[in-house]
């Protein structure tokens, strides 16, 4: 049998309408609805992209989860802004202008925290592992100091949604 490239896969995962209800449902039976969406979004992604990291996993599902409650309140997941957009090709990424696919909002995600520090800071840092270092980074980086999102409410989204931060499991 042949094994179909990661690619591939992750494309035919992310082509389906639901966000969260993705993937093989017998293997995720009582998981979190963050933790489905982790394994049936973000992690085909990052690894189509050669990017897999737990902690950046967790950094992305948490933002999913804070900006539109994993898609329950807009289609745009990630809640990516047209100035995020312009950023983003401005440093020579690419965005569609129309349907964005939950491929192309988890790289877009992906590049306004990698991006923005290899940009402003010639590397990236690390991704904390706990909750409140993640939501303080989630502030400084994708929300901005200006923006209206706190970290009490990540924190609060985060804990409402089950977002598992220990990447040792």
């Amino acid at each position: 049998m042949r094994r179909l490239p990661v690619v591939l896969v992750a494309a035919a995962i992310l082509a389906t309408p639901s966000i969260v209800s993705t993937g093989l449902p017998s293997l995720q039976a009582g998981l979190s609805e963050a933790e489905k969406f982790r394994l049936s979004v973000v992690r085909p992604v990052l690894r189509a992209l050669g990017s897999e990291s737990c902690e950046m996993e967790t950094l992305l599902v948490a933002t999913a989860v804070h900006e539109s409650h994993l898609g329950r309140l807009s289609e745009n997941v990630f809640q990516i802004t047209e100035i995020a957009i312009e950023e983003i090709k401005r440093r020579g990424g690419t965005y569609p202008s129309t349907k964005p696919t939950l491929f192309h909002q988890t790289k877009a995600a992906l590049d306004i925290y990698t991006g923005y520090q290899e940009y402003q800071h010639g590397r990236v840092e690390r991704i904390p592992a706990t909750a409140r270092e993640v939501a303080f980074l989630w502030k400084r980086l994708y929300n901005t100091p200006a923006g209206k999102g706190t970290v009490r409410k990540f924190l609060a989204d985060t804990e409402r949604e089950g977002v598992v931060w220990n990447c040792n499991r």
